[in-house]
């Protein structure tokens, strides 16, 4: 059970990390700087990300109040690995990105897709 429950948090933080990336890129699209691309893409998609990661976590609290070991283990899991991914996303991911493009020393490609 909590390999499942670590797929399955792990799949809902994926999806939180595509939502946060496909903000960058379009800030980054519209002309905007690295800088500006990120503050924006947190200040836009981090109270998004924060309010589900609150409900789902909420939600799943429930399970640790069950009489079954497994389940509470699966719970425990999924919040640990959604409130870690939170703090990723919202706090590691946009100053690796930052630190990427210092490191780089260039800007970022306007898309994905263009080459560099």
């Amino acid at each position: 059970v909590s390999v499942v429950g670590l797929t399955v948090a792990f799949g809902l933080a994926v999806d939180d990390t595509v939502h946060f990336l496909n903000r960058y890129w379009q800030e980054l699209s519209s002309g905007a700087s690295e800088v500006r691309a990120v503050r924006t893409a947190v200040e836009r998609v981090g109270p998004v990300l924060m309010l589900t990661t609150i409900v789902i976590v909420a939600g799943l609290a429930a399970t640790l109040t069950s009489d079954v070991p497994p389940t509470r283990t699966f719970g425990a899991i999924c919040m640990a690995t959604l409130v870690f991914a939170l703090i990723g996303d919202v706090i590691v991911l946009p100053g690796a990105i930052l630190m990427y493009q210092k490191f780089r020393g260039t800007q970022a490609s306007k898309s994905p897709a263009e080459p560099q």
